[in-house]
């Protein structure tokens, strides 16, 4: 007996170690938690950079701003949890990473919304600012949260800090293989090192390649091929390439006095603003046409009332996508920012058999939206924005490139340089 206890503890000291590991190495994501929230925006507030990355060297801010779709005020909170490179919470305490006063920060920006159908509460608040401040480089998690409901996380969002220590030259171009050339496009680099910044940079130096700000198809650990004097060239053949697949669909709802391009109607019923949109159509046999777009941004607006923040209304905006037989095998799901670029039941296509067409309503407030159809396999879970939409090579993406390394004195992954560059104008900005 006392045998069968010794081990019945082990065992179970060994899984507890074992599930505590597996709830500390969580991966954390863009994600809502709370359905309630909506239109969040994240804004680099010097206009040069339309992604949520920040240098930690310079003034700049991040302006965040959401809905919640209720009546009465919430008290939020908002903290940042520094991560590893694979978006895990880091080894590090809070002191190591950012300057604080206290755990989180009271959102205290807010206003309710006025004259509009569908009562919310607009929340806005900026970072960094002289109660919140980041000590160093890296991935970062913003958590907003609830006091009122025992610091319920209402939703989580991925940020990036950098430090631009590296000089990076940059070259878009169409895949160097013959069998990608159509459909892709190829991220070439050269990063200069500095001897006195890094030991061992062709080990201890990596790069994170994203598309569009999207980090579903990011390229990650991607190595130098070899160095020349002190430049890492990263002229890679398959490793850096990405589908250009085709521009996003854009619909432009900011008025419902007038109808643009993608909308056939607007409709007031049960006391609601509908937007009912034409039917879309399955671009993958089409010949490429060249469209501008947000490459999969949203943006909120409106024409006829001067706040958009906080009298924009919100509509129900209707999708239509004639298809002639349900896919089996998978799912087909509306993605871009006005999904969070995730995947998940509030954005899946439904598919009318009476109409042959896949159906969805989304809640969306007034402004401009890009939006793909990507197909989801139910066995892999890949996301394909080429199933429905078709692939280019002529297709404009953006490209980011985040170069990291690992901080073995401070245990934790510092990012040291940085780039953006766009496929239309061949290089980074």
């Amino acid at each position: 007996m006392k045998y069968n206890y010794v081990y019945l503890k082990c065992l179970f000291t060994y899984f507890f170690v074992l599930f505590s590991y597996v709830i500390c190495a969580q991966t954390l994501n863009n994600t809502i938690y709370y359905d309630a929230v909506k239109s969040i925006t994240i804004v680099n507030t010097d206009n040069t950079n339309p992604y949520p990355h920040i240098n930690l060297h310079s003034t700049q801010q991040l302006n965040v701003e959401f809905d919640i779709l209720e009546d009465d005020l919430r008290s939020l909170q908002y903290t940042l949890i520094h991560c590893t490179e694979n978006w895990e919470k880091s080894d590090i305490s809070k002191n190591d990473y950012i300057e604080i006063i206290g755990n989180a920060l009271d959102i205290d920006t807010y206003r309710v919304s006025v004259n509009t159908t569908l009562n919310y509460v607009h929340y806005e608040f900026s970072f960094p600012n002289q109660e919140i401040k980041f000590k160093i480089s890296g991935n970062y998690i913003l958590r907003v949260t609830d006091m009122n409901l025992d610091d319920q996380i209402l939703f989580e969002k991925r940020i990036i800090v950098y430090e631009s220590n590296l000089p990076i030259d940059m070259e878009i171009k169409r895949a160097s293989i013959v069998e990608f050339m159509d459909c892709y496009h190829e991220i070439d680099f050269s990063i200069y090192i500095n001897s006195t910044e890094l030991d061992n940079p062709f080990d201890n130096l990596h790069a994170t390649l994203l598309q569009n700000g999207r980090w579903d198809n990011a390229r990650t650990n991607v190595k130098p091929l070899y160095s020349k004097s002190d430049v890492l060239i990263f002229d890679h053949e398959r490793e850096n390439i990405f589908k250009a697949g085709n521009e996003f669909r854009l619909i432009n709802f900011k008025s419902f006095s007038y109808q643009t391009e993608r909308i056939e109607k607007y409709r007031y019923e049960n006391k609601q603003w509908n937007v009912y949109l034409f039917s879309d159509q399955v671009r993958k046999y089409k010949i490429y046409r060249q469209e501008d777009d947000l490459n999969g941004r949203l943006y909120i607006a409106t024409d006829n009332r001067q706040i958009a923040k906080t009298e924009g209304e919100y509509a129900s905006v209707h999708f239509f996508l004639p298809y002639d037989i349900v896919e089996l095998d998978g799912d087909i799901y509306i993605y871009g920012e006005l999904s969070n670029w995730q995947i998940n039941d509030q954005f899946k296509m439904n598919y009318n058999t009476d109409k042959l067409q896949y159906e969805h309503t989304l809640l969306l407030k007034q402004g401009y939206y890009d939006y793909q159809y990507v197909y989801v396999d139910r066995k892999t879970n890949i996301i394909d924005n080429t199933f429905i939409e078709g692939c280019f090579y002529q297709t404009e993406n953006d490209y980011n490139i985040i170069v990291y390394t690992k901080d073995r004195i401070n245990n934790y992954d510092r990012i040291i340089g940085y780039k953006l560059g766009n496929s239309n104008k061949n290089n980074g900005n």
